[in-house]
């Protein structure tokens, strides 16, 4: 639907121009109903209405993905189902951006009154977005007590993948990540290796650095990373005693490991059993489908706008960090070891 104004809103869900400017200018207004409100609003972001600030608001929530994310990734959709919900129903828009925070238009112009963020970036980049504007950041781990956070339950769902595997009999238990070329460790991958190694050791398991594996790619594409995780799959079945286990940090990984298993002839989950982290649409189309750990991305995109809305009330709050629980969704990648 292209851009419309008032008047063709108004003439499309055939009530008055006054309704439709009422609730544009202030989409909580109580002078409208609810159900008509969401009508308008529907409208409005169907056909890119931008609202016009109202007592120095926009009513417009930027959802900011880096120009490194695929935004057409189903993963991010679960995101933003979130994002929207609760956004809608404090009567916000939501506009997403796909570029470098630094470059955006809605930041830049100030088109939004706050910014719900998934990127890596550094602490001084932080820093100085938090003094420009209300900002959460989405999906990463926010350590430092610069901003208002959401991060993913790592330690509960890897909790959950290492009682699964030990349950099912298996003790040599590796974790996979790959890094960039320039070999820097975001925090969400240096997070969910160090409650890895932490959560395994509490369980009386010793730490082989062999079964770690954190390998630089050494350029960006699908066919290098193929070849990695292939060539780091190699060479943990030549040592003498190879894992019979794998947590990857993310779903692509464990779903190349797979194909890499296949190609090794290894039998999956019977002699190697894999678990990915995301639970992204790709662990259905995988042979065999892939058990993987779930943070429940629709739980928090919604938590992501209420700590916006709060801090966009009360700019002087203490940040806060929240989570909400992860699942493990069992399929046919993992279970008992049966080839030793």
């Amino acid at each position: 639907m292209g851009n419309m104004n008032q008047v063709e809103i108004a003439r499309k869900l055939k009530i008055s121009q006054t309704t439709v400017s009422l609730v544009l200018n202030n989409p909580s207004t109580s002078k409208v109903s609810k159900e008509k409100r969401q009508k308008i609003m529907d409208m409005m972001r169907d056909s890119n209405y931008l609202l016009k600030a109202h007592n120095g608001k926009t009513w417009n929530i930027g959802y900011v993905l880096g120009s490194r994310f695929n935004i057409s990734n189903s993963f991010y959709n679960r995101f933003f189902k979130g994002i929207q919900e609760v956004a809608s129903e404090a009567g916000y828009n939501v506009i997403v951006d796909n570029v470098d925070i630094r470059t955006s238009k809605l930041i830049i112009h100030r088109k939004v009154d706050g910014i719900i963020l998934e990127d890596k970036l550094d602490i001084k980049t932080l820093n100085d977005l938090t003094r420009k504007i209300p900002l959460v950041v989405l999906n990463d781990s926010i350590w430092e007590n610069i901003c208002d956070s959401v991060v993913p339950d790592n330690q509960g769902g890897i909790i959950k993948a290492l009682d699964h595997l030990i349950g099912h009999g298996h003790s040599r238990i590796a974790f996979l990540g790959i890094l960039p070329p320039d070999k820097k460790i975001d925090g969400l991958l240096k997070d969910r290796k160090n409650v890895f190694e932490n959560e395994l050791s509490s369980r009386g398991f010793p730490i082989n650095r062999n079964f770690i594996k954190m390998s630089a790619i050494k350029t960006v594409s699908v066919e290098e990373t193929k070849k990695t995780i292939f060539e780091i799959l190699v060479s943990w079945m030549a040592l003498s005693e190879a894992p019979t286990a794998v947590i990857c940090s993310n779903d692509f990984y464990g779903a190349l490991l797979l194909q890499a298993a296949i190609l090794e002839k290894i039998k999956v989950p019977d002699a190697l059993s894999v678990i990915g982290i995301d639970n992204t649409d790709r662990c259905e189309c995988t042979h065999p489908t892939l058990t993987s750990i779930d943070h429940n991305a629709v739980e928090m995109g919604r938590l992501a706008v209420e700590l916006l809305l709060n801090r966009i009330r009360n700019a002087d709050r203490s940040f806060v960090r929240v989570s909400c629980a992860s699942s493990l969704f069992i399929r046919k990648s993992s279970g008992p070891l049966k080839i030793k």
